[in-house]
């Protein structure tokens, strides 16, 4: 019973409806046919189909049309027995090379169903009547409950900054699991609890000990963000801790929970309901989709899995979070926390009655809300005041419960001042629902900037301003009454100085943090590869200047890969002129920061060359006398440019320019032990070890 995160496609065997039918013969649908349909729900969108994204296909038979219009999908059936339109999205376009493995699940589950429905019923079938229906008069929608998350969270580089490391992971480290995020996302939206009840931990079979201190933990909404581009601590932590309790199988490829314990974590761990619990869609006799509509209609949101397989073996997590009915024909709303990527609308029942049963291989999490008998949710008074925000992103609200609507009588300000001074500008994005006389404003510390103000409406708002400062007030008075209030969500623009990943392939070159005169980042993660040609065998680094962190910011530096293996050292606090010869054409810097504090960065100086592979064989390089104890005399068969002595720990303890072909070294001021000398011509390095006594 495990639920995996895979970046393949996995054919769910696991889905959907029945509908009423009409006596028609059934013929297969052609691309002609398809597109008029896909014309159709576009058209109901006021958009126009653009082209035909994809076709699935199984010998002759063509089992699945997707089609693409200029900002959204939809998945048209290829037989008219079952429903037209399977699923689609109003703000996403289908692209086979980049689709979420669960929405991927569906769409295999679909082509599942109709290949056994062509395969094993006969083709003189009934025609699904919405064929005839919406190809004349169009679609009609008899009820609709809005998507209600704003979060749009996936499972790598943004929010697994507490995960396991491991360097063959995004970010260096494993994803999080679709199960965690699925959590997480519900927690965000009821923005709740602030802190949790008890510790947990156990041990994961190839990354150790995991542990989560729940009640001493402090869950910061407000520095949660709906769309991070880039690393997001509060949003890693809560994702986190979420995994634990699952006792989450942690992997670079896909984390999964085998125990079936989401809806036990919740409810132990984070203040949950007491009646949070499972519901199997194999094991139950209440109407599956009265159980959804029921929550969404309460603006509950639900955790929704399936699975590939009646063995509970492989499936995917994700969340339930709105509905609409078209002529009888439900459509569930799935966030599938994939970066929002297919995110949209998916037929759940069996295609067609008498046929196998796709569809029993799904669960819910039922009556998952904050337990308001145990715990104060939200604050019981209207907010009055100000709060300043410092965080690069974050959101907040009008502090209601998301189901129910805003207080009145408030006045309150929030202050969005970034402690960052990296920020080039601030983007806002705003949903408000507002009743009459009541106002949320908008205003800039740049006075060209025209401050917005929103009443008496519901809508969406995005702005970017080139500010340091924005200030939103709301007040509200005595005239709301179902008006559910305001969520703002904001992102600070803030230049990248050091690119995710970046190749050097020349001789030499020059390497640094991308910051110049400023501060480097917080927050960082990047690797710098170099990549010689096989004429080379050597790289030396010279560091000319770093300045980090000490023991918080580290500059890593491998030979070969990025692994425990090849870590050649690892650096951090100040350091300058110091040289590290590594005997390897492959040399792979990762430079990583914390999340507080920064310093002025690193830059350094490489050169390919060649080192001989023993001592014997390093011929063009004679040193004497070997014990040393004051002085060290070597000579070289090619002029000498630089020589340089590093101990044991990697440390440059001696640096000097030549142009000679001989030269004498004072050593009576080294330590005794073991030391490497290198010598740098113009065409390769060579190097000796020596003891000085």
């Amino acid at each position: 019973m495990q639920i995996s995160t895979f970046k393949k496609h996995i054919i769910l065997l696991a889905v959907l409806l029945s509908a009423v039918i009409i006596p028609l013969r059934a013929q297969q649908v052609t691309l002609s046919q398809a597109r008029q349909m896909a014309d159709r729900h576009f058209q109901s969108q006021q958009e126009q189909t653009v082209r035909c994204a994809d076709m699935v296909t199984a010998g002759a038979d063509t089992l699945l049309y997707i089609f693409n219009s200029e900002r959204s999908f939809v998945v048209i059936a290829g037989d008219q027995r079952v429903v037209p339109v399977l699923a689609c999205s109003d703000h996403q376009l289908y692209n086979r090379e980049d689709i979420s493995a669960p929405a991927q699940m569906w769409i295999d589950s679909y082509a599942a169903q109709i290949g056994e429905l062509k395969k094993h019923v006969s083709r003189n079938g009934q025609v699904h009547p919405a064929w005839t229906q919406w190809l004349s008069r169009g679609m009609r929608e008899d009820a609709v409950v809005k998507p209600m998350m704003m979060s749009h969270w996936g499972q790598e580089a943004f929010y697994n900054y507490y995960c396991p490391r491991d360097y063959a992971g995004d970010n260096n480290r494993v994803v999080t699991g679709c199960v965690a995020t699925a959590m997480a996302q519900l927690l965000y939206y009821f923005r709740f609890p602030e802190s949790g009840v008890g510790s947990y931990s156990y041990t994961d079979e190839h990354y150790g000990i995991q542990s989560a201190d729940y009640a001493n933990a402090t869950y910061n909404y407000e520095a949660m963000c709906d769309d991070p581009v880039s690393i997001n601590t509060e949003i890693s932590k809560l994702i986190y801790h979420l995994g634990v309790g699952v006792d989450m199988h942690y992997g670079v490829n896909g984390s999964g929970m085998n125990n079936h314990s989401a809806a036990y974590v919740l409810r132990t761990y984070f203040k949950y309901d007491p009646a949070t619990e499972y519901l199997f869609r194999d094991s139950t006799d209440v109407n599956w989709d009265s159980v959804i509509v029921a929550h969404l209609e309460r603006d509950i949101p639900m955790y929704y899995a399936g699975w590939a397989d009646h063995e509970w073996i492989s499936g995917h997590a994700f969340i339930c979070d709105g509905y609409k009915i078209q002529d009888s024909c439900y459509y569930f709303h799935f966030n599938f926390g994939w970066d929002g990527s297919a995110d949209g609308y998916f037929y759940t029942d069996n295609l067609h009655p008498g046929s196998s049963n796709f569809n029993l291989a799904q669960e819910l999490i039922v009556n998952c809300y904050p337990d308001t008998a145990l715990y104060p949710y939200p604050a019981p008074t209207p907010l009055t005041g100000n709060k300043v925000l410092t965080t690069t992103a974050g959101s907040f609200t009008d502090g209601t419960r998301p189901y129910e609507a805003y207080r009145n009588n408030m006045d309150y300000t929030w202050t969005i001042q970034p402690a960052d001074p990296g920020f080039t500008s601030i983007t806002v994005n705003t949903r408000y629902d507002l009743a009459d006389g009541d106002t949320l404003l908008i205003s800039c510390d740049n006075s060209s900037i025209p401050a917005l103000i929103f009443t008496n409406d519901s809508a969406q708002s995005s702005v970017t301003w080139d500010c340091t400062e924005i200030t939103c007030r709301l007040v509200t008075h005595q005239s709301n009454l179902e008006h559910k209030g305001i969520h703002v969500n904001y992102s600070c623009n803030i230049p990248a100085y050091c690119p995710a990943t970046h190749t050097y392939t020349a001789a030499s070159g020059v390497i640094s943090d991308g910051s110049e005169a400023e501060p480097y980042h917080n927050l960082t993660t990047c690797k710098q590869r170099i990549m010689l040609n096989n004429s080379y065998n050597a790289v030396s680094l010279h560091i000319t200047d770093l300045d980090l962190e000490a023991g918080h910011d580290f500059l890593h530096i491998f030979k070969t890969s990025y692994s425990d293996a090849n870590l050649v050292t690892s650096l951090t606090g100040t350091i300058a002129d110091t040289t590290i010869i590594i005997d390897n054409r492959r040399v792979n810097l990762l430079f990583e920061t914390d999340e507080q504090n920064t310093a002025g960065g690193y830059t350094l100086e490489y050169y390919g060359g060649q080192v001989g592979v023993s001592d014997l064989e390093r011929t063009t390089l004679q040193l004497w006398p070997n014990p040393a104890s004051t002085s060290l005399s070597l000579s070289c068969e090619e002029p000498i440019q630089e020589v340089f002595i590093y101990d044991m720990q990697g440390r440059t303890v001696f640096f000097q320019t030549c142009q000679d072909l001989e030269m004498s070294i004072p050593v009576h001021q080294l330590q005794s032990g073991m030391y490497t000398i290198a010598v740098r011509t113009q065409d390769a390095i060579h190097q000796q070890k020596f003891i000085k006594q």
